[in-house]
């Protein structure tokens, strides 16, 4: 969060900067997010099994994990500088609009595949398997993010928030369009 308010004071996301220097910054945030999770894989792979460096080694990951969020936020502002419209970015902004619900139904979800109360698949899958069930899950949440948008204004639980802050229920569904 604070990254992102970050981004936000320095104008990279308010669209005050240039495409192509958003791309360079972007570019350059990703490389080294990148440089420092390889040096933290091999690292880890060094370890053996040794939980100590394992732990030191595991700080390489604390500062890239960051780094990348970042560079993928700059990276999609300069996308979105791009002017193109286009399906992908439909798609993105309605999942954005969306962001609350999306990542509680995220962590629901997951919750239902990996956990005893669902699936119980944790410990059950390999490290691919496991991998490839998040794009299912991301082609999920971002089709029902367009779907649920075409008929209502705003998702569940912003409109649940929304309407908890304003102490009384908003309305939800979108006003019909004259046809």
């Amino acid at each position: 969060m604070l990254f992102g308010m970050a981004l936000y004071r320095t104008g990279i996301l308010r669209g005050t900067w240039k495409r192509g220097r958003l791309l360079t910054l972007g570019l350059v945030v990703l490389v080294s997010g990148l440089g420092l999770s390889a040096l933290g894989l091999i690292f880890l792979l060094g370890t053996n099994g040794d939980p100590g460096p394992i732990l030191l080694h595991c700080l390489w990951f604390v500062v890239a994990t960051p780094l990348l969020a970042v560079a993928y936020a700059i990276l999609l502002a300069a996308w979105c500088e791009s002017g193109k419209p286009g399906f992908p970015r439909r798609i993105f902004a309605a999942a954005g609009r969306m962001a609350f619900s999306n990542y509680i139904g995220q962590s629901v979800l997951f919750g239902l595949i990996f956990y005893g109360h669902g699936l119980g698949l944790k410990g059950e899958l390999s490290f691919a398997q496991t991998l490839a069930i998040v794009p299912g899950v991301w082609a999920f949440q971002l089709t029902f993010s367009v779907f649920w948008l075409r008929h209502f204004r705003q998702g569940p639980l912003e409109w649940f928030w929304r309407s908890l802050i304003e102490c009384r229920p908003l309305p939800i569904r979108r006003a019909p369009t004259p046809g």
